[in-house]
């Protein structure tokens, strides 16, 4: 009303030009701002002000005045059209009032939360400072305590081998010993099955009879093939025979288990029976019992071992754990560790398809929400905000490889709320996912003075 005075010349809103009132809504534009043309469309630029008293004043296109449609809540717009437009502007903004109070709420209880992560990260990150200190420590000891164990094991080790050597070596006598008697064994069963006439030696004549004895292949054994067995003599006695003739004999046919062809066996083994033999003397050796003294040195050679080897596992974890401390101590958890508190927690989003989860500062995956395995979208990479807002969007990078196309990744821009949730996930370009979180971490102090004043 203070510009547009009809008893007065009009001047443009930019001091352009001044035009008699009368040309003011004229449906022609005179102004160069389009100031004088509040009412009609003839400016392209024209604004007409909606005062919408009791909620937001806004700025209507000048085309939209006077066309029947209401737009200002005060129904200021339509006052030449004809349309009756109720002022609706005190019921609006009794709830946007109500909106922006709820809103501040929320603000104020997510910064409330905001104040208590930070208080909490700092002790956090103090705790872990104290942890990492205190496990290099430990592993440093640890080291010293390896050392002693190592030489104690040594120490040990060494009256075990020399006396399990000696039991050894006396368990190996024996077994030489019991063999020799079972080859000799075998070997008088073999000069029997062959001393046909039972005269106490073996002849040439016999052998001769013993067609398995065939070296040459023509079907018998020839008198030169016998002599030759019987290492020149005509006849041997049984001690010569197991001396000279039984491991030839022996080698060239298993003949001499049978009295005659086609009766069960007697005396000599087959060819399988040096290996049957073999596992005996392995067994006998398994259950061989060490005597009182050597088992213990094998019990304390045992115990040193074992102490050793549980030093080590203890070794292990240490090193995993001050692994683990390091890294959560490069962590970046925002300017005043607000983040620490979400560390590796994880939440989860449900849409028509799928499932979502984000485990912070660590990966993104989804899901079908039917089943099946887990996709990755991503892992934790770095802070992807703008350079004023840096810790108000997280990049999940390096996930799973898309059929012909990139790997997965994920953008998860936070918004303030007063606790933590995903509010939404969507791939808006293939293999590039988008969330978005809300978390009391990223929430600001409410300026109540602006707050106010805007409404």
């Amino acid at each position: 009303k203070t510009f547009y005075d009809p008893a007065k010349d009009f001047t443009c809103l930019d001091g352009s030009e001044t035009i008699p009132f009368s040309l003011v809504n004229d449906d022609y534009c005179d102004c160069a701002d389009g100031s004088d043309e509040p009412g009609t469309s003839a400016c392209p630029n024209g604004k007409f002000f909606c005062v919408n008293k009791g909620h937001q004043s806004m700025d209507l296109l000048s085309s939209r005045v006077n066309d029947g449609i209401c737009d200002c809540c005060d129904g200021s717009d339509e006052y030449e059209s004809g349309t009756r437009c109720p002022n609706t502007c005190g019921e609006l903004g009794k709830r946007t009032r109500e909106e922006r109070r709820l809103k501040l709420d929320r603000q104020e209880a997510g910064y409330k939360r905001k104040l208590e992560y930070m208080s909490d990260g700092e002790s956090k990150r103090a705790e872990e400072h104290d942890k990492l200190a205190k496990l290099k420590a430990d592993i440093g000891m640890l080291q010293t305590e390896l050392s002693m164990l190592e030489e104690a094991k040594a120490t040990a080790e060494e009256p075990e081998r020399l006396a399990k050597d000696e039991q050894d070596k006396k368990w190996e006598e024996e077994r030489q010993a019991q063999q020799a008697v079972e080859r000799e064994s075998q070997a008088k069963k073999g000069f029997e099955a062959l001393d046909t006439n039972e005269d106490n030696l073996v002849s040439i004549e016999e052998l001769q009879q013993r067609s398995e004895l065939d070296s040459d292949g023509n079907g018998e054994v020839s008198k030169e093939e016998a002599i030759d067995y019987l290492g020149g003599e005509e006849s041997l006695d049984f001690d010569t025979f197991y001396a000279m003739a039984w491991e030839k004999v022996h080698e060239i046919s298993d003949f001499a288990t049978k009295d005659e062809p086609g009766e069960e066996d007697e005396g000599i083994k087959d060819e399988d029976s040096d290996d049957d033999d073999d596992e005996e003397e392995e067994e006998e050796k398994d259950e061989g019992v060490y005597d009182e003294a050597t088992q213990a040195l094998i019990d304390a050679a045992n115990k040193a071992r074992e102490e050793l080897d549980d030093a080590k596992d203890k070794k292990r974890d240490l090193e995993r754990e001050i692994k683990e401390a390091e890294n959560f101590l490069g962590m970046d958890f925002g300017r005043n560790n607000e983040f620490t508190a979400l560390y590796e927690k994880c939440y989860e989003y449900t849409d028509r398809e799928y499932t979502y989860k984000l485990c912070l500062f660590k990966k993104s995956s989804q899901r079908n929400k039917n089943g099946g395995s887990e996709t990755s979208l991503g892992v934790w990479g770095n802070w992807d905000g703008p350079e004023n807002d840096r810790y108000s969007r997280m990049k999940y990078e390096n996930g799973e490889k898309c059929w012909n196309g990139p790997s997965r990744s994920t953008i998860v821009n936070l918004q303030c709320g007063a606790e933590e949730k995903i509010t939404a996930a969507m791939e808006p370009n293939r293999c590039e996912y988008l969330m978005n979180f809300v978390t009391s971490a990223v929430c600001q102090p409410v300026n109540h003075s602006a707050y106010h004043e805007e409404l």
